[in-house]
């Protein structure tokens, strides 16, 4: 037996993992990195009244990169999703998701931290499309 149970989104609770000043066209600009974290969860197999349960909860999470780059002079903000390879993040429990829901999400929060490795080098690695994006929300301002 096959049943959704949730997509649920973390991402907003975690904190940034990489802040960093950047001075571009003669402007300051601070840009924060968060991770942003898609879960999936189902349950697979079932539990049939008196008969030991072969229920479990199989779970993915998704842990992608939000960038925000607020302007230092006015507080303008862009905020964006990094392209590139989101890192991905597997694990199951026993017993039905609505079961063991929060204990999966602790572990999925555990786990992105244990990661922040990966996320930080993601952010890194976008120096020069922040650059891009910069100059193109200019042009578009100027127009």
């Amino acid at each position: 037996m096959l049943m959704f149970v949730a997509a649920a989104m973390l991402g907003a609770t975690q904190p940034a993992v990489h802040e960093a000043t950047l001075e571009h066209r003669g402007a300051a600009y601070q840009l924060s990195y968060r991770p942003h974290v898609s879960t999936q969860m189902r349950t697979i197999g079932q539990s049939v009244g008196s008969r030991p349960s072969t229920e479990r909860c199989r779970w993915t999470a998704t842990v992608a990169l939000e960038r925000e780059i607020r302007r230092a002079s006015d507080g303008e903000r862009l905020t964006k999703r990094v392209p590139g390879d989101a890192h991905v993040i597997e694990g199951q429990r026993p017993g039905s998701c609505r079961q063991v829901g929060q204990a999966v999400e602790a572990e999925i929060a555990s786990r992105v931290e244990r990661a922040q490795d990966a996320v930080l080098a993601m952010a890194q690695a976008d120096r020069p499309a922040v650059i891009a994006d910069i100059d193109a929300a200019h042009a578009l301002a100027l127009n």
